[in-house]
């Protein structure tokens, strides 16, 4: 009976010990995927912003383009 009372505390302090990590690896995890959904929505915003300019600069070049195009016809 003494022998099953030890064998069970000493489950309990090994499954104390493992909840334990289990939850500090737990929060590493969820830290490291905040931080990866930041990186991946600012390399969203970034390819954003870089394809509003990219229209935005091919937009100016067609207008240039008609104004010279209007300009140098006889």
């Amino acid at each position: 009976m003494h022998r099953e009372c030890q064998i069970f505390e000493d489950t309990r302090h090994q499954m104390a010990s493992y909840t334990k990590l289990f939850e500090k690896d737990k929060a590493q995890l969820d830290e490291k995927q905040a931080q990866w959904e930041a990186e991946k929505k600012s390399d969203e915003w970034g390819d954003l912003g870089l394809k509003k300019k990219l229209k935005v600069a091919e937009d100016k070049l067609v207008e240039e383009r008609r104004q010279w195009t209007k300009v140098c016809k006889p």
